[in-house]
């Protein structure tokens, strides 16, 4: 009878610990889940305050009263080209193109499912909604200065060239002159040489700029073309690197 009575004293305190052990873990998971939530909150709250903050700051409201003052000439048309030639009829109105063939990519993005199927009407409010005063026109400006050119569409763009023309040419020529450093500098062929992200790591791109700039230094390039020529040589060399390794690699390995 007593061992009876201790097994069945083991089995209540068994039980009794399973339960605990139960209950312990729903009060973990419940305890998980809110404080996921009260992260998510806060995250959310956060990301809100900095674009309130954003759009409320007035840093580059006088570099936009400037740009919107003054005349405007673009760029393009500082080289001479006979009149008859492709490059005359382009001009700055290519630049236009770009905008207008961003406007019906992005709104067919959003007729199609994965853009949730708007109509046409639709699609097109979202896609493009032109600033209708001077203060719309600085808040997007100021959202445009503030984000990486490389995440801007010409959408941006042309949202900003409807009412203020001068000043969405001005910032166009901006990301011309970003765009030039970048190609000067190496990156933007260091970047295309690993166009993989693991493969954009600190030690390969400072190996690439570095033979770049040896290249550079022994040839000292006059201009555009012989910079492009040095970073053709720099990827040919980087390119002939790589496939030299493969070969090593694939002598290496034991015959099957």
């Amino acid at each position: 009878m007593k061992k009876a009575k201790s097994k069945t004293k083991l089995k209540d305190e068994s039980e009794n610990l399973a339960d605990k052990l139960n209950q312990v873990a729903a009060q973990s998971d419940a305890d998980g889940k809110a404080l996921a939530e009260r992260k998510a909150a806060d995250e959310e709250a956060a990301a809100k305050a900095a674009k309130e903050e954003m759009e409320s700051d007035t840093t580059y409201d006088p570099l936009f009263e400037a740009w919107d003052e003054r005349e405007f000439s673009p760029q393009d048309f500082m080289i001479d080209v006979p009149i008859d030639s492709l490059e005359s009829a382009v001009g700055y109105s290519s630049l236009f193109r770009q905008m207008q063939q961003s406007f019906i990519q992005t709104v067919a993005f959003y007729k199609s499912p994965g853009g949730g199927s708007l109509s046409t009407e639709e699609a097109r409010a979202r896609a493009f909604h032109a600033c209708d005063n001077k203060e719309e026109a600085k808040k997007r400006f100021r959202v445009m200065m503030t984000q990486p050119l490389q995440s801007l569409n010409f959408v941006d763009l042309l949202k900003l060239q409807s009412y203020a023309p001068r000043v969405a040419e001005r910032f166009w020529e901006r990301a011309k002159r970003e765009g030039r450093k970048e190609f000067e500098s190496g990156h933007l062929a260091a970047n295309i040489t690993f166009p993989v992200g693991y493969m954009k790591q600190l030690w390969n791109i400072a190996r690439y700029i570095g033979v770049r700039e040896s290249f550079i230094d022994d040839w000292n390039p006059s201009g555009g073309i012989e910079v492009a020529l040095v970073d053709m040589m720099a990827q040919s060399y980087f390119q002939w690197q790589y496939w030299l390794t493969r070969v090593r690699r694939e002598h290496r390995r034991p015959a099957q």
